[in-house]
């Protein structure tokens, strides 16, 4: 797909603000915050014991931080991938956070099943973008095939913090 440069500078994003889908107060307050983007965590913020019945908030969470009219996001789980994005791709979301990009093969896998759930869901195909986060030494030495793996990447990250580790 060839972008215009109108079509790059829509996607600039001057903030981003992550918020754990399982506080309530800060889930009612995240759009009065002006962010451009807010991307619900389902990973790093949300306690292992936490993540099911933190799953099964998102589909009520997205109206509410979607408000202000910020894009919404939801981090997923790479180990609970399936049931992280059976739970997220719903109405309102505009793209999934995909930690731990390492390889094209894992997500081709989420790419395909996104597409599966937006057609068994009614929604428009294609829609759902993906923003990466490259946090380990593979994903560094991959990140050209990985930048190509799907029509749905719009955004990569470095993950620092994983990555120094």
């Amino acid at each position: 797909m060839v972008r215009s440069q109108n079509d790059f500078l829509k996607l600039v994003r001057r903030s981003k603000l992550f918020v754990p889908v399982n506080r309530e107060n800060f889930v009612a307050k995240a759009w009065t915050r002006g962010a451009d983007c807010i991307i619900l965590d389902l990973e790093d913020a949300i306690a292992p014991a936490d993540k099911a019945s933190a799953r099964k908030l998102v589909k009520d969470v997205i109206p509410i931080v979607n408000r202000g009219g910020a894009e919404v996001q939801v981090r997923i789980n790479r180990e609970f991938e399936a049931e992280d994005l059976d739970a997220i791709v719903v109405p309102g979301l505009s793209g999934v956070m995909i930690p731990k990009a390492e390889s094209v093969e894992g997500l081709q896998r989420i790419d395909g099943m996104v597409t599966r759930l937006e057609k068994e869901r009614g929604l428009p195909p294609g829609k759902i973008y993906f923003d990466l986060i490259v946090e380990t030494a593979l994903g560094v030495i991959q990140i050209d095939s990985i930048a190509q793996a799907s029509p749905r990447i719009e955004q990569m990250n470095i993950g620092q913090g994983d990555l120094s580790v």
